[in-house]
């Protein structure tokens, strides 16, 4: 009897050990190749440029056609497959200035632009921590300008909202199972319209993000 007892605990005891073995013996997938759910942020610079083929300054005015100004962006996604993954977030844009001088006018703009992004993302690793990432997508930017000074008549205050499609070109190093950061560019479309003369907009940004 004593003899069947060690026999069963013997038994017992390699079967308890059976998932321990089994999870040892399974290759450990490289954090570049890692699926599920993940959230980030990051900071970076937005830059514009007036596309003057859709508003022209006043006769005699001088117009900045170009600015930069500091971005944040939050977003959430899913990789579904080692090579795609589908994402969404926010971006805030900024606030950029520009000023002009002239016969039609004199002052200072201030846009805000923001805008909420969908994308499909595809991956390429090259190793177990690093890959190249590229996105294509449809982004809804939204513009807000206001207005110092005198007000030239093809310019007015307004707020107006663009659907655009986007993509953007990056690079991510996945630390470890858990974090991971990014390097990015995107271009956004352009924002506005012939009332406040439309924008091409592109970020580039640095991002965190910590995997589930």
């Amino acid at each position: 009897m004593k003899y069947r007892h060690l026999q069963i605990a013997f038994v017992t005891a390699a079967l308890a050990a059976l998932p321990a073995v089994a999870a040892a013996q399974t290759p450990k997938v490289p954090p570049s190749h890692q699926t599920g759910f993940y959230i980030g942020a990051g900071g970076g610079l937005t830059t514009v440029s007036l596309d003057n083929s859709t508003f022209v300054p006043p006769a005699g005015t001088a117009w900045d056609n170009e600015d930069t100004a500091g971005a944040a962006k939050g977003f959430v996604g899913y990789r579904f497959h080692k090579h795609f993954g589908v994402e969404g977030g926010y971006y805030y844009l900024g606030k950029l200035t520009q000023t002009y001088a002239g016969a039609g006018g004199y002052g200072t703009v201030e846009n805000t632009l923001d805008a909420w992004m969908l994308d499909a993302v595809g991956y390429l690793p090259l190793n177990e921590g690093f890959s190249f990432i590229g996105r294509v997508g449809a982004v809804n930017g939204s513009l807000d300008t206001k207005l110092t000074g005198t007000t030239p008549s093809n310019l007015l205050p307004v707020s107006q909202n663009n659907t655009n499609f986007t993509w953007g070109l990056g690079a991510q190093l996945d630390i470890n199972h858990r974090w991971g950061i990014r390097a990015e560019y995107e271009n956004l479309g352009k924002f506005g319209g012939t009332s406040t003369g439309e924008m091409r907009v592109n970020l580039w940004s640095a991002s965190a993000l910590i995997k589930f």
